[in-house]
């Protein structure tokens, strides 16, 4: 799937979504069940040992790339366009296709 960017306005859904290895080995810590003591603690480690080996960069893209595996997950991409993006572009092709006058 060939994307302009991360975002669902421009995702080509005739293809396979991106994959997002990096976000499948730090889901779970990006929403722990608890936000304070020992899970907490321990979704802020898995966090600190993801970054130190991977990164930075390779880091923020895992984070902030988006992804299509887990509908409940963060920057989570959708299975398909939406209503409003499907209605839009119904709308919109037959201005698309006629020349402006």
């Amino acid at each position: 799937m060939k994307t302009t960017s991360t975002s669902i306005a421009t995702t080509d859904w005739s293809r396979p979504p991106p994959e997002n290895p990096g976000y499948a080995e730090i889901a779970k810590a990006l929403l722990p069940a608890r936000l304070e003591g020992p899970e907490a603690d321990e979704a802020e480690a898995v966090l600190a040992r993801f970054r130190a080996k991977v990164g930075e960069v390779a880091f923020y893209r895992a984070l902030a790339s988006g992804q299509f595996i887990d509908p409940q997950g963060m920057f989570y991409g959708g299975s398909g366009p939406t209503w409003s993006n499907r209605t839009l572009h119904a709308v919109m092709s037959g201005h698309w296709r006629t020349p402006p006058t």
